[in-house]
């Protein structure tokens, strides 16, 4: 069969339409018109785009650049195809205009007998499309993607690309339009006064979306988390029930040691028993991301409370509260899983709250994760802190303190355990 009298039927066309003898070639336009990056698979320059035809109504997508000359059914049965392309994904900016150009040729599923009849080979039909065909061009993006080396703006690299939750959109056209652009969603403009009304739609940088657009939100786990291990206590402390069902320890006594290992502050306690005038000896444990530690003064007088809201289903959950003997507080750390540890009396003068807007939200293996802020209130002065963020506040007649916003997000809704994560820290840096 001469390929310049190929007849195929098209969905919605009546008739039989025939196969010019010379394809039309199309530049296929990727633009990013929103306000944030997005990410496609670029493997053999493919820039996420997709050239389809319709079938009985239906568009379906086929290999419009064949790499390899093996594919075809006149050779077939005669090479073989080397290695497949190296996987590849492409960092899209807002404002980034990329380009490639499709020959015009449909390549058609076919395949090829070989060995004489004895055996067959999968194979393309090389079909050029007629100028007044109507075409759809696809374009599948992920606006973030987690677990892949840091792409370079504008650029590309080593990946496979992520195909779990990616969004599709499409365009139609014809061969003779000659040029045809596609780019990701761009949603309504909102704002707290004019909020997204879609299904599953977020209100972020100004424009409503389903997806969730890059941001530089820390991931919690190793390298970055508040971790408050179990406290030692050989008498030390006093340990009673609180409300639910975490456990209280408290303890009056001397920091008799203080040892920075890393990112962690162990502070060791000791006191006297007042019947038997024995050392009963404890000591905390905290774990911050990297950066400046609390300050604690070996042998100062201190009170000390480590709240337990540890679970079968949650088992690393407490919270830790150190002041001086007059009361001052030097250090408050909740990790805060599935709710507040501490209590507005426990972290007075501070009180720590939750932002009322989302932020921004990742695709994580539980779901979507919504990120918040975390507003820190002083005596004199309040910091509303996006998640990985830090402050100094100077505190009238107490000190200078930080407040550190570690991770705050939680999900709608999830298959995991654990849907709540608001840690945070403050400790006094200096004695004004």
């Amino acid at each position: 069969m001469r390929l310049g009298i190929l007849c195929f039927f098209v969905a919605l066309t009546a008739g039989c339409r025939c196969s010019p003898s010379q394809a039309t070639p199309v530049t296929l336009r990727l633009k990013n018109a929103t306000t944030a990056p997005v990410y496609v698979d670029d493997t053999d320059h493919q820039l996420g785009l997709t050239v389809q035809r319709n079938v009985n109504g239906t568009f379906f997508g086929f290999d419009d650049t064949p790499d390899c000359a093996c594919l075809a059914c006149q050779t077939a049965c005669e090479c073989t195809c080397g290695p497949a392309p190296v996987k590849q994904v492409r960092k899209v900016l807002p404002g980034d205009v990329f380009e490639r150009t499709w020959n015009g040729v449909v390549q058609v599923a076919g395949t090829a007998s070989c060995g004489g009849g004895s055996s067959t080979q999968a194979c393309l039909v090389p079909d050029n499309a007629p100028p007044d065909e109507e075409l759809a061009l696809e374009l599948c993006y992920q606006p973030q993607v987690t677990g892949i080396p840091e792409l370079p703006d504008g650029g590309t690299v080593e990946a496979t690309f992520p195909r779990t939750g990616q969004i599709c959109v499409s365009k139609t056209f014809r061969p003779a339009d000659g040029v045809v652009e596609v780019g990701p969603n761009k949603g309504a403009a909102c704002s707290q006064s004019l909020p997204c009304v879609g299904v599953g739609e977020l209100c972020l940088a100004g424009s409503c979306t389903t997806g969730c657009p890059e941001n530089g939100f820390p991931v919690l786990g190793a390298g970055w988390a508040l971790r408050i291990p179990s406290p030692d206590d050989q008498g030390f402390f006093t340990t009673s029930a609180a409300d639910g069902g975490t456990r209280r320890s408290t303890g009056t006594g001397t920091v008799s040691s203080v040892v920075y290992q890393g990112t962690t502050l162990v502070i060791r306690l000791s006191r006297k028993d007042p019947a038997t005038q024995d050392t009963l000896t404890g000591a905390l444990y905290l774990a911050l991301p990297p950066g400046p530690l609390p300050p604690l003064d070996q042998g100062s007088q201190v009170q000390v409370t480590v709240v337990d809201g540890s679970s079968q289903d949650n088992p690393e959950n407490r919270a830790l509260v150190v002041r001086d003997q007059s009361g001052t507080l030097l250090i408050a750390a909740d990790m805060a899983q599935q709710g507040a540890l501490l209590s507005p009396t426990d972290t007075a003068p501070y009180t720590v709250t939750t932002g009322a807007g989302v932020l921004g939200c990742r695709q994580t293996e539980c779901g979507k994760q919504l990120f918040f802020a975390t507003r820190f209130q002083g005596p004199t002065q309040a910091s509303v802190l996006d998640p990985g963020k830090t402050a100094v506040q100077t505190t009238d007649g107490q000190g200078t303190y930080r407040v550190l916003n570690v991770f705050n997000a939680s999900y709608a809704t999830t298959p995991c355990d654990l849907y709540d994560f608001r840690p945070w820290a403050v400790w006094r840096e200096k004695v004004n």
